[in-house]
């Protein structure tokens, strides 16, 4: 028979080459699919996160008809998941969480500057505006310390930022705030209550995204059958640890029973 299906999803702003590191180690055992979902993070029509859970389900469903699969997704990417699951049922078999968004994301920023910032009502006239004082500069320098891995020659250029690219920022910032402000996120954490389907959270504890205390009340919300705590990955874990990952999964996916003896 075919291999199973996985399916990964990167997270807001990101791309499909983030889980490079990840998938030619999981494509040994399993028909690996990543969506690039750039178009419903970031595009120019403004589709609300519940809308984006519903068009990425009829694409599954229109390419890979009565199938489940086992899918994984890394921060607003496993937002979505656990959307899709709770929505969706009938696609999911296992779930994989890595430094997961939360419902109501905001209040569990660690940085007080994104805090404040996503707070304000925004929108891109206020966030070009904002973006060309110093206060916003040292807001994209600490979310490029977040997001980026060649952050260092990011944050040269960010002085310099003008113009289109400036835009562009500001596009991919008001989107954000769009979306997370857009939604129902009391009902959201409701139905994660009602949690079933199998799921291994991935994590780093020193996250600089979100509060320490966000993964465990995570944990505990959907009552995840395996928890596994990383050292040093930061939030884009997968790029920065992407072998030691990838065997996670593979374990978890393959032969749980052995899995739990790799608990952190």
């Amino acid at each position: 028979g075919e291999w199973p299906l996985l399916i990964v999803l990167h997270g807001y702003a990101g791309s499909v080459l983030q889980w490079n590191p990840v998938v030619d180690h999981l494509k040994k055992n399993h028909r690996v699919i990543i969506p690039n979902l750039t178009h419903l993070y970031t595009g120019k029509v403004q589709w609300t996160f519940s809308e984006q859970i519903d068009i990425l389900a009829e694409f599954i469903k229109t390419y890979f008809p009565r199938q489940k699969a086992h899918w994984a997704g890394i921060s607003y990417g496993a937002a979505v998941l656990w959307g899709l699951a709770l929505k969706h049922p009938e696609l999911v078999e296992k779930t994989i969480f890595i430094n997961p968004m939360p419902p109501a994301p905001i209040e569990h920023f660690k940085i007080p500057i994104l805090k404040n910032i996503f707070r304000l009502p925004l929108n891109m006239q206020s966030i070009y505006m904002i973006l060309r004082t110093p206060l916003g500069r040292f807001f994209l320098k600490r979310a490029a310390q977040i997001f980026r891995t060649d952050r260092a020659d990011f944050l040269n250029r960010i002085d310099s930022l003008h113009g289109r690219k400036l835009l562009l920022i500001c596009h991919v910032i008001y989107k954000f705030s769009w979306i997370i402000k857009s939604e129902n996120w009391g009902l959201w954490k409701q139905r994660l209550e009602g949690w079933t389907a199998p799921s291994l959270l991935v994590y780093d504890s020193e996250d600089p995204l979100f509060e320490p205390k966000t993964y465990q009340r995570f944990q505990d919300l959907i009552g995840c059958d395996f928890v596994y705590e990383l050292e040093n990955a930061g939030h884009i874990a997968i790029e920065n640890q992407g072998d030691k990952i990838a065997d996670i999964m593979g374990q978890y996916l393959n032969d749980p029973g052995h899995f739990q003896s790799k608990i952190a």
